[in-house]
């Protein structure tokens, strides 16, 4: 199967959306999977870490931390020609991307949305997003949500609770173990 993760950033870039986006290729990884993000920089960068294939969308404007780019049409384009994906995996909360994913998805592709985070601060442009955000989850086959509790209080997800599915999130428990270097 090919999965493709639609993320904000990927590592090195560090947060906990992408955290738990690569914790999810890197043990994904007898599939294929490969990652399609910004950069935190302008150009366009396809890499490779850890054996996945990251194509990074140069990023032109951020505003209310959403990063913005028109090349990140012909890219997905490119993602979805060359990596023919069987999935996508899409982490919200990503509203322009989510947009192009929208215009550009081919038919017969699962698409699961991982739902880490209601938009809240952003409430001015909430009801440009809105839109998007709806088509996403109609459009989508799984909701994956990290806690019941969550599900059940987050609004947007209230009319598709029948395709939330609960999964926790993980984590690396070796960067967690001491050793005898470690001071305490």
């Amino acid at each position: 199967m090919r999965i493709l993760h639609i993320s904000k950033y990927y590592f090195p870039y560090i947060g906990g959306v992408e955290n738990i986006c690569k914790y999810i290729a890197d043990n994904t990884q007898n599939h294929e999977v490969a990652i399609l993000c910004f950069n935190d920089g302008n150009k366009n960068v396809i890499d490779e870490v850890d054996g996945i294939r990251v194509y990074r969308v140069g990023n032109w404007l951020n505003i209310s931390r959403q990063a913005l780019s028109l090349r990140y049409f012909s890219m997905m384009k490119k993602v979805l020609r060359e990596f023919k994906p069987d999935v996508i995996h899409f982490h919200w909360a990503n509203p322009f991307p989510a947009s192009v994913l929208l215009m550009l998805m081919p038919k017969g592709v699962k698409l699961i949305v991982h739902w880490h985070m209601d938009i809240i601060k952003q409430s001015v442009i909430y009801k440009f997003i809105k839109p998007v955000e709806t088509a996403l989850l109609k459009r989508a086959d799984i909701i994956v949500c990290t806690s019941p509790r969550y599900a059940e209080h987050s609004m947007p997800l209230q009319p598709f609770k029948d395709k939330i599915r609960i999964v926790p999130n993980a984590m690396d428990e070796s960067k967690f173990l001491l050793t005898d270097n470690d001071k305490i």
